[in-house]
């Protein structure tokens, strides 16, 4: 349904093979993820949701690897692409393999038709959930497309550098938390209000420091890193990555919301919000992208954002899941979005001051790390003394990760 619309999008190809032929091979890639999503699924509702993490971390590993010596050897886009699209079979297949071996009964033949009710509430939930996945694929997936079309393909690829950044962070931290997913779904089929929201608060505690440590870590460490590797022509202006760096924290502490929303059945209850979202993105990106570029397009996103934060979040899983009032809600969410835009701030500014420019050229990489640490340990106490030190919370989780640690040992 796409094709059609290619050359709308990108005006220029840089690659010797058709556009469609291209956009085909990302499409089969895609496509090919989904199968035995079921296997996957089950093994996930299992929570051994680490197995899954497992293989996708070893895919992501020999896929990238493999692509970039596969260009280094032979130069060829196209084996880059069916490198990519092999690796992604065999992910899928070893996944399969996998589940076959914990659950056996998988491969039996004597499955019995499940009730109407439990199939209505499933037809109900999965609708709503449509709306959703095209929502956030409007809302998350268009950027791209807007950047090429009004501001052109080489704008995307100077971006895509730092969303190779973006998306390692985004995924380093969601892995952290959803590998929970399971666990918080069988706590609140137990009905334990209170219990439920210390949970909900321990986690958002958690993702809230994950996020605000990554986003920072991205404000102040991208553009050395992206100048170290490509070069200072391939970098973005301070402002844009300011940008950024609040979407990024805006769109991972989502995390914890979506998992308690999602386990909560919440799909079908606000369907469509997803469609105003998607369309207050567009409106706004286009019109952003006029006077601020490629800022203007993420600011875009920040406001379309800004809808589930304001309708979704405080009434539909604050109050009437966790029992949370609105007012609660809101002094929570700004405290932490205030935290985020000083740690920003305040750790730009700082390594601005001690500026190690000048020992690039000679330590090269390690001088980056050094700011990365730096950066890691600046946002850190920002939010501790911000924001989890005022919050009870904060001790439990202190316990909690300490006896893990006791019991490793």
């Amino acid at each position: 349904a796409f094709i059609p619309f290619l050359d709308f999008f990108v005006e220029d190809n840089p690659t010797e093979y058709p556009l469609v032929f291209v956009y085909a091979w990302f499409l089969a890639d895609v496509v090919i993820s989904y199968l035995f999503t079921f296997k996957r699924s089950i093994v996930i509702a299992d929570q051994k949701n680490y197995i899954v993490t497992i293989c996708d971390i070893c895919y992501q590993i020999v896929v990238k690897i493999g692509q970039a010596l596969l260009l280094i050897l032979s130069g060829s886009f196209l084996t880059y692409l069916a490198f990519m699209l092999l690796c992604r079979v065999l992910e899928n297949v070893a996944i399969n393999l996998v589940a076959n071996r914990l659950y056996p009964f998988l491969l039996e033949n004597d499955a019995a038709p499940v009730s109407e009710y439990v199939l209505l509430d499933i037809r109900k939930k999965v609708s709503g959930a449509f709306f959703h996945k095209i929502g956030s694929f409007i809302v998350l997936g268009t950027d791209n497309l807007l950047i090429s079309r009004f501001l052109g393909i080489a704008v995307v690829g100077i971006y895509s550098n730092y969303y190779l950044i973006i998306y390692a962070i985004q995924n380093i931290c969601s892995k952290t938390l959803t590998a929970a997913t399971a666990s918080v779904g069988q706590m609140l089929t137990e009905s334990n209000s209170e219990k439920n929201r210390i949970v909900f608060k321990q986690l958002i505690i958690i993702n809230g420091f994950l996020m605000i440590v990554g986003a920072s870590g991205f404000y102040c460490v991208s553009t050395p890193f992206v100048s170290y590797i490509f070069g200072i022509e391939y970098t973005i202006p301070d402002a844009t990555l300011f940008v950024l760096g609040l979407n990024l924290y805006l769109q991972g502490t989502r995390t914890v919301y979506n998992m308690f929303k999602e386990t909560a059945g919440i799909m079908y209850e606000d369907r469509y919000v997803p469609i105003v979202e998607s369309f207050v993105n567009i409106v706004a990106s286009v019109v952003l992208a006029q006077k601020f570029g490629l800022a203007g397009i993420f600011m875009g996103t920040i406001i379309s954002t800004m809808i589930l934060y304001s309708y979704t979040y405080p009434f539909l899983l604050a109050r009437g899941v966790l029992c949370i009032g609105v007012r609660d809600y809101w002094i929570n969410f700004l405290w932490m979005l205030i935290t985020a835009v000083c740690a920003l701030i305040v750790t730009k500014n700082i390594c601005n001051y001690i500026n190690l420019k000048f020992l690039y050229s000679v330590m090269g990489i390690w001088v980056v790390l050094a700011d990365a640490l730096l950066v890691t340990i600046i946002a850190s106490l920002i939010y501790i003394v911000i924001y989890a030190l005022w919050h009870q919370e904060s001790r439990q989780v202190v316990k909690r990760i300490l006896i893990l640690i006791s019991r490793r040992k």
